[in-house]
């Protein structure tokens, strides 16, 4: 196992370039829904599939075991999953709808965790 703080340069460029171009890519995709689907419906979408693609990774990595959950558990991620589409991305939407270019919107979301 090599040491997390001489990760290969290469590696770390390439990880970093996929999440900006994936990261990016969703915005862009809400604002070329917007005109043909609402666009948190098309959120909400984004989301499912989503999750349907962790389960199914999950279930052939771990097996059906590790998708249990407590009832505690199904409550914090339906709180976390409705602030998170709603609030979060929701918002974001709605901004985008009102006339806010999607690389701003990105950008603005990006800057976030530099102001907190």
């Amino acid at each position: 196992m090599t040491d997390p703080r001489h990760a290969p340069r290469g590696r770390v460029l390439l990880a970093l370039l996929t999440i900006y171009v994936l990261f990016g890519s969703g915005y862009l995709g809400i604002r070329l829904l917007m005109d043909d689907v609402d666009a948190v419906q098309a959120m909400a979408h984004r989301f499912l599939i989503a999750a349907l693609i962790l389960m199914v990774v999950v279930l052939a990595r771990e097996g059906p075991g590790a998708l249990r959950v407590t009832r505690q558990q199904v409550w914090g991620l339906v709180v976390t999953g409705s602030l998170l589409l709603g609030l979060g991305n929701g918002l974001s939407a709605l901004a985008q709808v009102a006339g806010l270019a999607s690389g701003v919107a990105a950008l603005v979301i990006a800057m976030i965790p530099v102001w907190t």
